[in-house]
């Protein structure tokens, strides 16, 4: 490493300790930081974390009061999911405590209205998932070209132009993987039941239940990260 490198990671480091110290202050209630201040203070630290975690090859972080704290937001969103769309929720979160919250995956989620869908990505960023929004095949198509590293690509069914949904479906498996080397899954996540008219399998069409779409996600990921794994055991 060069000296300038090294500089570099010694001031991350530092930065990473005073906001993390600023962090524990608050939680003992000797420093008090409203809502806006206290997200932007988490994502901050995160986004250190996330850097120093690339540079030692490390995929999951849990840091004591972080992760106190970090439960308390997801329970937070939580609530304000429809009780009826939760599915067995509980139940994944348990089966998957060992993977969240995690470092570096990055979902891709198209829906026209992303307006109902807020408690739902703010359930997974608070599980270390970097959402990314779309709001058409168009967007999500740039989105992808710009930068294919997700782990999943999530779509509803039905958009304002008709034949959206099928169109990203066969753009995937089409020119997507041809000439962008895309390889991620996509799932259909929507308030309908099943219909073969978007291009995909029953199996990877999940009706209001996002205990299930959970669940799907922690496998995607699972899988992203041995993939991961197995690329830089092939590193010279």
């Amino acid at each position: 490493m060069s000296q300038s490198s090294r500089h570099r990671y010694v001031f991350g480091y530092a930065a990473a300790a005073c906001f993390f110290a600023v962090l524990v202050l608050h939680q003992l209630k000797i420093l008090t930081i409203d809502e806006v201040g206290l997200g932007l203070l988490l994502g901050i630290i995160a986004s250190l974390a996330f850097a120093l975690s690339e540079r030692l090859g490390v995929s999951r972080i849990t840091a004591g009061i972080f992760a106190i704290e970090n439960k308390e937001l997801i329970k937070e969103a939580l609530a304000a999911i429809p009780l009826d769309h939760t599915g067995h929720l509980g139940e994944v979160m348990r089966k998957n405590a060992d993977l969240f919250p995690v470092i570096g995956a990055r979902v891709l989620w198209v829906d026209d209205n992303p307006q109902d869908l807020i408690p739902h990505r703010q359930v997974l960023r608070r599980l270390g998932v970097d959402v990314v929004s779309a709001k058409s095949t168009t967007e999500a198509k740039r989105q992808l070209i710009d930068d294919g590293d997700f782990t999943l690509v999530i779509q509803d069914n039905l958009r304002k132009s008709s034949g959206e949904a099928r169109e990203l479906v066969d753009w995937l498996e089409g020119e997507g993987r041809q000439k962008y080397h895309l390889r991620m899954p996509l799932i259909v996540y929507s308030f309908d039941q099943y219909t073969d008219s978007v291009g995909v399998a029953e199996q990877d069409w999940i009706t209001k239940d996002f205990g299930l779409l959970l669940g799907r996600i922690a496998e995607k990921i699972k899988d992203w990260q041995k993939l991961s794994l197995d690329a830089k055991t092939k590193l010279p």
